[in-house]
């Protein structure tokens, strides 16, 4: 009877045992457990910031390039218009030899009087203005240039940042 007894209690005993030697490692279990939810949450929220990032700097990479083709565009413009009026200035100065020309060739005597107090002078001036107009468009051809050089730049800069956070968002989803 003793022995039975004794038997019952470490039957007993035994599972209680068995509980407490668990219950530790359950806890633990269930630390680690936590702890890394709270590390994965954690990294996905540096992760959803670091993409929110990412698209407001896709965002200002398309505005960007919107405004570097304007950029291009004026510059194209001023080269247009600068061009035009070389090739306009360069026909004034033709124009005003061919009517130097026929007046020497002209046999009327009022003729180079004519020309040089009309003709000549209306010929000049319309040269000079060709030529203020030229280098008017040349400095707005040299503040366009100017101009798309720092929107490229921008652009190269948006491009960089994208190019960074891509590198750590593919180092993230590596993780």
């Amino acid at each position: 009877m003793r022995r039975l007894g004794l038997l019952i209690l470490i039957l007993c005993m035994i599972p209680t045992s068995a509980l407490s030697q668990t219950t530790p490692t359950d806890s633990q279990t269930l630390q680690a457990i936590l702890s890394e939810i709270r590390q994965l949450r954690h990294e996905l929220r540096a992760t959803s910031a670091m993409a929110a990032k990412a698209q407001i700097a896709l965002y200002r990479l398309q505005r960007e390039d919107e405004v570097v083709a304007r950029a291009m565009q004026r510059l194209n413009d001023a080269r247009s218009k600068s061009d035009r009026l070389e090739t306009d200035k360069n026909n004034k100065v033709l124009e005003i030899e061919q009517a130097r020309n026929a007046v020497g060739h002209n046999q009327d005597p009022d003729a180079q009087q004519r020309f040089d107090q009309v003709v000549l002078p209306t010929l000049k001036s319309q040269l000079e203005l060709l030529q203020r107009q030229q280098q008017q468009a040349k400095a707005e051809e040299t503040v366009a240039q100017q101009q798309l050089q720092d929107e490229q730049d921008r652009l190269t800069e948006l491009n960089d940042l994208l190019d960074r956070y891509n590198a750590a968002l593919e180092d993230a989803g590596q993780k």
